[in-house]
């Protein structure tokens, strides 16, 4: 536990410090099929997108200012095998950067509750040019 509170802490305070404004947009990419993945029964994703288990944390999308289909990681397009994320861009508060956080930390320790979405973060403020994974 003290691990996940430790990133948890730290990601709060970088994000602030890369992101200082209030102009915080979240560019969140849904898991193309959340209900194959492994743990889906046991982590409530047999049913509905990574979306609909992002507002059930507390970050709706529906309101998205842009939405596109493309590739989440670095040279995925070479991958026959690797499918096309669902993407959104949205306006966030900083309470909703930080249930992202939450989610993201949650991805890579494991721990409960987590949406099947992964987030990046821009500040428009900068022209999009400071960027927080």
């Amino acid at each position: 536990m003290t691990r996940f509170t430790t990133s948890y802490d730290r990601a709060r305070k970088l994000a602030r410090a890369v992101l200082p404004s209030d102009n915080v947009v979240g560019i969140i990419g849904a898991f193309p099929d959340p209900s194959v993945d492994l743990d889906a029964d046991r982590l409530g994703w047999t049913t509905g997108t990574g979306f609909d288990h992002l507002a059930k944390l507390g970050v709706p999308t529906g309101a998205a200012f842009a939405e596109w289909e493309d590739f989440w990681w670095p040279d995925d397009e070479d991958d026959p095998e690797a499918k096309r994320w669902l993407l959104r861009a949205v306006y966030l508060t900083w309470e909703q950067v930080d249930i992202l956080l939450w989610n993201q930390i949650a991805q890579d320790l494991g721990v409960k509750p987590r949406a099947p979405v992964f987030a990046k973060f821009v500040d428009l403020a900068w022209g999009g040019k400071r960027v927080c994974l």
